[in-house]
């Protein structure tokens, strides 16, 4: 009877979980619809643009190309390219005599700190922080800019994987919820970042002790000055993102890992926000009470084999709970798209619930494994663009 009761209890959660999450979508559908978008671009400040590069041949020819297509009035690109596989000389040739670029050598060093140091040979008061593999669209910067002509201190852009695979749409899935449904505000390197040099200055820069999580960096370090972040929609660009098991398994534990050093770096300010606090830990708590769960059902199985089928019972319960509940992301994103193909995809969200469970797992027992240097497979292609174009659908 017990059983039944909660068994009752979980649909009953699920159905209304899904109708909010489908609520929430429709009526940020209806505020964006209610919202015209600016197309005005003129009168953009000059913007310098850093393009870190290591070992990138290949990969960076396409991102000079891309940057070379701008539709923006004044703005420079300062290139740091180094490696052993004759990254600067790519880099070199893709350049030509073209006088917005400006090139410098690459030791091999930490990309925070080839990031300051194209950020002190800046010329102009707005930085742009870009990664070699993002390819931008023509009216990229103007977006990413205009925000600032309204207050902004600091910016971040949008970006679609290069390959479709369903890992990179799941993580779209993520960043639709994340970036247009909840309107948060929050800074990630592979969709580029603006941000005023006095204000990068102001906060220390960038770390050069860590390989990663500069983008969180900047982010939890910004919260203590109060400036307003914005997410600018249409500044758009294509990235190289995990999408497969294997290596979005690999850059969950490495970022879980140097993300759980940086929140031990920054106690103080995240202890001062309770409820953030609780959103960065949620992953690693969900993670540690699962195997808790687990090695809790094993032991009573041992133990009690009479109870074992209630016990399964209740894991079923647990299982159904988490990943009909975390699907309902799909929900919210087909109704804010229009596109209600996202309901098909409803299983992504689930599975990699788990995948990122077991990484965060990982992750939390072997958080002091930072590796030194660290760089995600490049499968950067011409022809990206159309692919994107043909397989997404208008409104993501």
């Amino acid at each position: 009877m017990v059983i039944k009761i909660l068994w009752i209890l979980v649909v009953v959660h699920i159905v209304i979980t899904w109708v909010l999450a489908i609520r929430r979508g429709w009526r940020a559908r209806q505020r964006d619809q209610q919202q015209p978008v600016s197309s005005e671009v003129k009168d953009l400040p000059p913007v310098s643009v850093i393009v870190p590069a290591w070992n990138e041949k290949g990969t960076i020819e396409l991102c000079i190309k891309a940057l070379q297509n701008l539709a923006y009035q004044k703005w420079e690109a300062i290139i740091l390219a180094g490696g052993d596989d004759g990254t600067f000389a790519a880099a070199s040739q893709a350049i030509g005599g073209d006088e917005r670029f400006r090139l410098l050598e690459r030791a091999p060093e930490p990309k925070n700190a080839a990031l300051n140091r194209g950020v002190q040979s800046a010329k102009y008061d707005i930085v742009v922080l870009l990664d070699c593999d993002n390819m931008v669209e023509p009216g990229w910067l103007a977006a990413l800019i205009a925000p600032f002509t309204h207050g902004a201190a600091v910016s971040v852009g949008d970006s679609r994987p290069n390959r479709i695979t369903w890992v990179t749409l799941e993580e779209r899935m993520w960043h639709i919820l994340t970036y247009q449904i909840l309107k948060l505000s929050w800074i990630q390197g592979d969709r580029s970042i603006a941000i005023r040099r006095e204000l990068l200055e102001r906060i220390g820069g960038l770390p050069e002790h860590t390989y990663a999580r500069e983008d969180w960096d900047i982010w939890v370090r910004l919260g203590e000055t109060g400036e307003r972040v914005v997410f600018a929609e249409s500044a758009n660009l294509t990235t190289d993102r995990p999408s497969t098991v294997g290596e979005s398994w690999k850059h969950q534990v490495r970022w879980r890992r140097t993300h759980l050093n940086g929140m031990w770096e920054h106690r103080s300010t995240m202890l001062a926000q309770p409820a953030e606090l609780f959103r960065q830990l949620y992953g690693y708590l969900l993670s540690v009470g699962l195997a808790v769960m687990v090695f809790a059902a094993l032991v009573v199985i041992i133990l009690r084999p009479d109870w074992i089928s209630s016990v399964l019972n209740l894991a079923a319960m647990m299982f159904v709970w988490l990943c009909v509940r975390q699907a309902a992301i799909a929900g919210s994103v087909a109704a804010f798209t229009g596109d209600w193909h996202w309901f098909v995809r409803a299983w992504m969200p689930a599975v990699n619930l788990f995948i990122t469970s077991a990484a965060s797992l990982i992750a939390l027992v072997t958080y002091h494994s930072l590796e030194p240097y660290y760089k995600g497979p490049r499968h950067t292609q011409p022809g990206c663009e159309e692919r994107k174009t043909q397989e997404y659908p208008d409104r993501i």
